[in-house]
This record gives C-alpha cells, sequence and structure tokens, in this order.
C-alpha cells in the first residue's frame, strides 16, 4: 500500500477564489436590500461587460493568467507525489496493506542512531530511496570518529531491517564533531 499524498492546496486554492466570490455577491447583496450603496452595483458589472471586447490585451492578459494558474493547479492536483505511508514487505504477519509513514520511520531511525554509544544528537530523513542519517558527537580522534559511524550504520541498518520495508532504501550517515565544553 502506497498511500498518495492528499491534495490540499490546489483543492484550498479553488475553494477559496470560489468563497472570495460568493461573499462579494452575498455582501452586495445585503448592501442592496438594506438600502445601502453596493460595493460593486449590476449596472457597474454590466458596463464592464459592454466595454470590453476578446480582443482587448487586459481580457487576454486575465485569460491567461487564468489558464496558467487552472493549469499549475491541475498538474498539482494529478501529479503523484511522495507517498506518505511506505509499504512494508508482505510477511506471514503483515499483509499487503501495511505500512509505515515517512516521518514515522525518521523517528524510529533516529532513535536508533541517538541510542548508539557516542552519539549526542541525530537527524534522520526519508526522502525518496534514501535514508539520510546525520549524527553529532562530542569525539574528535579520526578513529573514534569512524567507529561510531559504523556503530551507528550497524544500529539503522538493524533498525531497517527490523520494520522490513518492501523496497529498503539507501542509508548514508554523516558524522558531525563537536567539541564538548
Amino acid at each position: 500500500m502506497i498511500r498518495p499524498p492528499r491534495r490540499v492546496i490546489p483543492a484550498m486554492v479553488v475553494a477559496l477564489v470560489l468563497l472570495a466570490g460568493c461573499a462579494l455577491v452575498a455582501v452586495c447583496c445585503l448592501q442592496q436590500v438594506s438600502g445601502h450603496t453596493p460595493v460593486l452595483t449590476w449596472h457597474q458589472v454590466a458596463d464592464l461587460g459592454v466595454r470590453l471586447h476578446w480582443h482587448d490585451p487586459a481580457v487576454l492578459a486575465a485569460g491567461a493568467v487564468a489558464a496558467v494558474v487552472g493549469l499549475i493547479l491541475l498538474a498539482g492536483a494529478l501529479l503523484p507525489g511522495r507517498p506518505t505511508v511506505l509499504p512494508l514487505a508482505a510477511t506471514d504477519v503483515t499483509t499487503s496493506d501495511d505500512g509505515v509513514s515517512r516521518r514515522g520511520l525518521g523517528e524510529i531511525l533516529r532513535h536508533s542512531a541517538v541510542d548508539t554509544d557516542g552519539v549526542t544528537a541525530a537527524r534522520a530523513r526519508v526522502r525518496g530511496g534514501r535514508v539520510l542519517v546525520r549524527i553529532t558527537t562530542p569525539l574528535d580522534q579520526p578513529d573514534d570518529v569512524h567507529d561510531v559511524h559504523d556503530r551507528v550504520q550497524q544500529a539503522v541498518s538493524d533498525s531497517l531491517d527490523r520494520v522490513a520495508l518492501a523496497a529498503p532504501p539507501r542509508l548514508r550517515v554523516h558524522v558531525r564533531t563537536r567539541q564538548s565544553s
């Protein structure tokens, strides 16, 4: 199961534009019913419609902008994004519908790295088919840093094996040394 991300942004843009248009019409109607001068009268709209022609530069520019925005929104709604849930390998315990979220997997791997001796801080990022783990260690000797790198790589790799993703990602570990004060 690869659950695609929700397409909230294109839907919100269209909804806000429609809401603004409906609010303008409602305000104009209420102002006219209450006897006040409306923000936009029907005569102003009709006069604007009579004065504009299809070949006017303002109409062509507005049409082009509307077409480009529409195509961008359509592409944003149709093109696949990063999956929010990564599928697990089907075993006798799991089904093909089981998965783990990107954020959840990142937290699992971050905790595995932080629990390793010699690591003071860690960040894990899951992107595409890669996992990047950045760790900070107070050690500054090259042999010690290399040893910490190998231990973290092994711990995170073991965690990835326990999670058992359907398509295991490539793992990279970056070590940053920090002198303790």
